[in-house]
């Protein structure tokens, strides 16, 4: 393994928080759960006071294949009519939404098709629901469009030709690893001959923002195979890459069973992991990208409006706001993050039945700007000016002191080492409440070889 210095040891944490809280403040109360879903349908209903930058975020749940450590909600159960439903249940549900009068006053940044993946959807359905959202919602002139998809689908002429038209301006897919017996281990079924294909229309039809998802700490991954990685981003030149550590909570139990009796590589040390958030760090900004947040390197100076309004705006910010629209999609609206229905078919049922297909929702937070301060490792640095509280700088004395941060010029920053144990530092940030849901879902991570995030 590339040698590294002992710098990962902290006396703050011995270990990283086993995974990212996405979304703040958590959801915890479903309908059942005494007047907390009501009271956010009251929020919708009341006027906007307050202007804010907004995301829409369009989730399509349909995969082409599962890969093996996929955490999210998608399905392989696909066909014709399963899309044309699914279709047809987000373009009630968006008209629904943009009914309430809190929505009315909303203007969208920025629009984010995620899954799963959009690209397996028909171009005929795709275009029911862009021109859906342009009859539900006031857009920007300038808004940021961003499609997601994967390989071996966006690798289509047509379909590439067609977002083009329809002011997509950026485009995003997974590679995660170039190793191929990596990708065969792990169950990723995109050949690599459509990850350059794919490029290659990206860039014939000049998309702004070419981003693809790689990943580190893969079972059996070595620097050796990180190398390798680096040498094709660097031989294909991507705009963007949005380099995660894999979290092992999506596997299957008989993954981690592979892993116990020699079947199945193992993960690497959380030494070894911290020796490859070094090297990709490093190796990434020697090739001319910028790390602009936690785990984004892109060659522009900033992340993408999608990343930035999506964690609150950015940098301390904490009024940016979220539409959801679709089966498992996550929100945040008037103080309140929210969750969509999971199931996709169930989700169709619900909408098809003019119900808005909610299915968890948070408390509020006791201090608003709370939210920007937990969310302010994703990008790197606070502004002083951003920081309301004693307890704040008294923890933030404490990262300097653990080689975890450091002042710069009216800012906090995060060092490379801060970086790594991210997740930890943003859990020490929480309200308190929000501290005692993370901790009930932490033992349940914590009891399952197989736990989703069904947050």
């Amino acid at each position: 393994m590339h040698h590294t210095s002992k710098s990962m040891n902290s006396k703050l944490y011995k270990k990283v928080f086993p995974f990212t809280h996405h979304f703040y403040p958590l959801h915890k109360y479903t309908k059942s759960d005494g007047n907390y879903v009501k009271e956010f349908f009251n929020a919708l209903s009341s006027k906007k006071s307050v202007k804010t930058e907004n995301l829409l975020y369009i989730h399509i749940p349909f995969c082409l294949h599962h890969c093996l450590f996929c955490p999210f909600h998608a399905t392989t159960n696909r066909n014709s009519e399963d899309m044309r439903k699914y279709t047809e249940a987000i373009v009630r549900e968006m008209d629904m939404f943009s009914r309430f009068e809190y929505i009315k006053d909303m203007t969208i940044n920025a629009i984010y098709f995620g899954g799963g993946s959009p690209s397996l959807m028909p171009i005929d359905e795709i275009k029911k629901i862009i021109d859906s959202i342009k009859k539900c919602f006031r857009i920007t002139s300038d808004c940021e469009w961003s499609f997601e998809g994967e390989p071996i689908t966006l690798a289509n002429e047509e379909l590439m030709h067609f977002l083009k038209e329809q002011n997509i301006s950026r485009i995003s897919y997974g590679i995660q690893t170039f190793n191929q017996e990596l990708r065969d281990k792990l169950e990723i079924v995109a050949p690599l001959d459509d990850v350059q294909k794919c490029l290659e229309l990206a860039k014939k039809y000049k998309f702004d923002d070419i981003n693809v998802d790689m990943l580190y700490y893969l079972p059996g991954q070595t620097i050796e195979d990180l190398k390798t990685d680096m040498e094709n981003i660097n031989r294909l030149g991507f705009t963007s890459i949005d380099y995660y550590y894999l979290s092992y909570f999506g596997f299957p139990e008989r993954v981690f069973k592979g892993m116990e009796d020699g079947s199945f590589p193992k993960r690497p040390s959380e030494y070894d992991r911290y020796c490859m958030h070094e090297y990709v760090t490093n190796s990434m900004i020697e090739l001319g990208y910028n790390k602009v947040t936690e785990n984004i390197f892109s060659k522009q100076n900033e992340p993408s409006e999608f990343y930035r309004l999506c964690w609150g705006g950015g940098y301390g910010e904490y009024s940016a706001e979220t539409i959801a629209i679709g089966c498992s999609g996550r929100g945040y609206i008037n103080g309140y993050s929210y969750a969509n229905t999971t199931n996709p078919y169930k989700f169709i049922d619900e909408v098809m039945n003019n119900e808005i297909p909610i299915f968890k929702v948070s408390d509020r937070l006791d201090e608003e700007e709370n939210r920007g301060i937990v969310f302010f490792p994703r990008f790197l640095k606070i502004s002083k000016s951003k920081i309301i509280g004693t307890r704040y700088f008294d923890f933030f004395k404490k990262l300097i002191d653990d080689g975890l941060m450091v002042e710069s010029d009216g800012y906090y920053c995060l060092t490379t080492k801060g970086t790594f144990y991210s997740p930890s530092i943003t859990i020490d940030l929480f309200e308190s409440k929000q501290v005692e849901i993370s901790d009930i879902w932490l033992k349940e991570y914590e009891s399952n070889y197989d736990n989703k995030t069904c947050r």
